[in-house]
């Protein structure tokens, strides 16, 4: 047999199976789901600050996390004096219970970039260690809603929040399918944690 005709039927051969071996490594279209929830807590001079998030959000199609979500948020605030340490020459009695939603926002997952991630928002500006797949860049306005009522020998403060607006500028990073959401405000603070997984169409 020729080496030309031996070629031709390698390469008939090869047109045969290329198109399983493709279908294999080519990634699936998918929808996404992203899912965070947990709980943070700072102490600022002895006051113990508890904080928790639960976000959840969807993408629909794209073959990687990257591309446009909706999603909901629920962060809740609070202080409970009976759990932080006496201050010398300071009794705190009381609490404070603050609740914070979003019910629909949108936000665009794009290709890491360090620069721009450290640069937003506030609080801490420094580059994080972990170089990341993903980000999304987020200020989300929620409503807030609870109320205070605590008291100390320098005075005492109590009410209602009733529906006020604010924004909390939110940093989503994503590795390996790993979600990292940072906040860092005056009055909301934390680093939670979740996952986003894509199912086949």
């Amino acid at each position: 047999m020729k080496k030309g005709s031996v070629w031709i039927i390698l390469c008939a051969l090869l047109a045969l199976v290329w198109p399983f071996y493709a279908d294999g490594e080519t990634p699936l279209p998918c929808d996404w789901s992203m899912a965070v929830s947990g709980t943070d807590q700072r102490n600022v001079e002895g006051f113990v600050f508890i904080y928790t998030l639960d976000l959840a959000a969807e993408k629909t199609g794209g073959t990687t996390e990257e591309g446009s979500y909706t999603g909901a948020a629920r962060l809740k605030m609070t202080f409970d004096a009976s759990q932080t340490s006496k201050i010398s020459g300071l009794d705190v009695s009381g609490f404070v219970d603050m609740d914070m939603a979003q019910d629909s926002f949108g936000f665009e997952v794009v290709g890491y970039d360090e620069e721009t991630y450290s640069d937003f928002g506030g609080g801490d500006t420094l580059a994080p260690l972990t170089r990341y797949d993903s980000m999304a860049l987020v200020n989300l306005t929620v409503s807030t809603t609870g109320d205070h009522d605590v008291s100390s020998s320098l005075g005492e403060a109590s009410g209602e929040y009733i529906d006020e607006q604010s924004t909390l500028p939110m940093k989503i990073a994503i590795e390996g399918g790993q979600v990292t959401v940072s906040i860092d405000v005056p009055w909301f603070y934390g680093t939670f944690h979740g996952m986003v997984t894509g199912t086949p169409q």
